[in-house]
């Protein structure tokens, strides 16, 4: 249904979560923001949509007055006053050498997660725009979206309490509207928040260039194992996929959307080592 301001809503999903949990899930759109929360009940959903509206105005009132901010394809100063969004979404682009708006949806998401968990929600979880923050949950699966690529949608990250608090994001060239300078289906960073993340997942993006698929991930795995405050990284590239890093379990997902009960590469998910494969078949 449709709400009489701008912003539009989904009817409220109610799921049982582990144990005595029920878990309340709300999509909402707000103009670009298309955010999914979920959350220990509806109070606390209703207040995550009120942090989305109050941090997307604040940027959108600085962005009137620093074009230079939205236009930027590399880390941008800002002053001590300027908005809690704004302050984060620098310092993310410095740590990874991309424009401060690369991690503007996971910001936003940052921010709605902690004022929920901040006014007492037991749990959440926050997808804006693909980026994800979760905190408190005990079990939770997140695929990955990589367009056309075979392995779309059928390899996952199945987060459990160790793995939190996490922020996931990803970037693609050849899915959505962002802007990317490399060639990746996905590219996905795992980071301590969203925010992190979401620019990480932009510079990760961008180092997946070349006609050699293999090479090419090779390549961008051993420049981004460098990069600071990144906890692991996935690239998918056709049927060729890398990994590196502290990563959640990896899972291969049924075409039902249920997971599998073979797990791909136990061996390395807690390991830094990286490793290219490509999976030819994948049924």
């Amino acid at each position: 249904m449709k709400s009489s301001s701008p912003s539009g809503f989904k009817e409220p999903v109610i799921s049982k979560g582990i144990g005595k949990r029920w878990i309340f899930e709300r999509s909402v759109r707000i103009k670009e923001t298309k955010a999914t929360i979920k959350t220990s009940s509806m109070r606390y959903v209703d207040i995550g949509f009120a942090s989305l509206l109050k941090n997307r105005k604040q940027l959108e009132h600085f962005l009137l007055q620093n074009k230079n901010f939205i236009e930027a394809m590399g880390p941008v100063d800002v002053g001590k006053g300027s908005p809690d969004i704004v302050s984060r979404m620098s310092v993310a682009a410095k740590k990874f050498g991309v424009g401060p708006m690369a991690s503007v949806a996971g910001a936003l998401a940052d921010l709605c997660l902690e004022e929920i968990l901040s006014r007492g929600a037991e749990f959440g979880m926050v997808e804006n725009g693909g980026e994800i923050a979760v905190n408190g949950m005990d079990r939770l699966l997140v695929s990955i979206f990589a367009g056309d690529s075979p392995l779309s949608n059928r390899l996952g990250l199945q987060l459990t309490s160790r793995d939190l608090p996490i922020g996931i994001g990803t970037s693609s060239a050849t899915v959505g509207h962002a802007k990317s300078l490399g060639e990746a289906d996905a590219a996905v960073a795992i980071c301590d928040n969203a925010c992190l993340a979401d620019a990480a997942a932009t510079a990760i993006g961008n180092q997946v260039c070349g006609p050699d698929l293999h090479k090419s991930i090779s390549r961008a795995l051993k420049k981004v194992s460098k990069f600071p405050d990144l906890r692991g990284a996935v690239i998918i590239r056709g049927a060729w996929i890398g990994t590196w890093g502290e990563l959640p379990q990896f899972v291969k997902i049924s075409r039902s959307f249920k997971k599998d009960d073979e797990l791909l590469f136990s061996v390395m998910n807690r390991s830094t080592k990286t490793s290219v494969t490509e999976l030819r078949s994948f049924e």
